[in-house]
This record gives structure tokens, sequence and C-alpha cells, in this order.
């Protein structure tokens, strides 16, 4: 859904200047890295 991926974007770019750039992505990998782990800890938890 593009509005979607705008919405993401527009969060993404936190100086507003209408571009993601390096620091802004790191954050955004740094969040999902974040939740990946959490997912699969959680998952881990469950199997026990």
């Amino acid at each position: 859904d593009p509005m979607v991926v705008e919405k993401i974007m527009n969060d993404l770019d936190s100086n507003k200047d209408n571009e993601v750039d390096f620091n802004e992505f790191v954050v955004l990998v740094a969040a999902l890295t974040v939740a990946c782990n959490d997912f699969f800890q959680e998952q881990s938890k469950n199997k026990k």
C-alpha cells in the first residue's frame, strides 16, 4: 500500500528534509533488529 510506505518514510525522516539519510535508516535497522529478537525469544520460550 503506497500510503503505508509514505507514512513509514515520513516517520523515518526525523529532520523532515524529505529524504531518509543513513542515520535515519540505521534507526530503522536497529528497531527491526530489536523487534525480530524479541519475537524469536518469545517463540523460543513457547517451544519449551
